[in-house]
């Protein structure tokens, strides 16, 4: 039986394998890879107490969630459940936020955490509007009304002083931050090393990333006692 000749795609991903085999592994990411570990081995050693309160604060939240499945609703208002799983969803990306930071990628941990900020921010939201709670997740063509604008609500109806959301979105949006602290460095004649990507500890960042992820921590808890406890 005549054996099949090869394709060019096949030929295409040999090709592609040979040139993958040649670089493997990666020195850059075995390089990364070494950073995660003793970035997360400075994090146990230096804010080994932050580490553990997270895990507890976050084991709390993922236990009692899990248990508001099993309590008595009939007193629960028709907008609670839209309320429940913006924060039951939103879980993962606070884990996440606080396992990059743990291992050292300090402005990815902050764009995460700008969601469970959202979140928490539009669950509160709702209860001050609670007569279309839908619109504030999804877009709809036929509402009409008040449409929810973070900043001003948290401006100039909670009137509340809280400039996170702005630090949140100098990260999210094209790493501006970081752009913009290498520019003045170089601006101001201090810059005198390669631009390049860096893995290194930085002890603001890391302490702006503890404290946001505490707050996150701290407000869910609160609404998830205020807002879906019944007993």
């Amino acid at each position: 039986m005549e054996e099949s000749k090869p394709t060019d795609i096949d030929l295409l991903i040999n090709e592609f394998d040979e040139l993958c085999n040649i670089i493997a592994p990666s020195k850059v990411v075995l390089d990364i890879q070494d950073y995660e570990l003793r970035h997360m081995a400075k994090m146990s050693n230096d804010y080994g107490r932050f580490v553990a309160q997270f895990e507890l604060y976050y084991h709390t939240l993922v236990d009692t969630c899990r248990a508001v499945n099993y309590i008595e609703k009939t007193n629960w208002q028709t907008h609670r459940s839209i309320q429940f799983l913006l924060m039951v969803h939103n879980l993962k990306s606070l884990y996440s936020s606080f396992n990059l930071l743990t291992r050292g990628f300090y402005e990815d941990s902050l764009i995460l955490a700008r969601s469970v900020y959202e979140s928490f921010i539009k669950t509160i939201y709702i209860s001050c509007y609670p007569t279309d709670p839908t619109a504030i997740v999804a877009r709809r063509k036929d509402h009409v009304g008040r449409k929810f604008n973070l900043t001003n609500f948290i401006r100039n109806e909670l009137q509340l002083d809280w400039h996170d959301y702005g630090l949140f979105s100098a990260f999210a949006h094209a790493n501006v931050y970081s752009v913009l602290s290498e520019l003045l460095r170089i601006h101001g004649g201090n810059h005198k090393e390669e631009i390049t990507i860096k893995f290194q500890f930085d002890k603001k960042l890391a302490e702006i990333c503890m404290n946001d992820l505490n707050f996150l921590l701290l407000v869910n808890l609160k609404a998830l006692e205020v807002l879906f406890m019944t007993s």
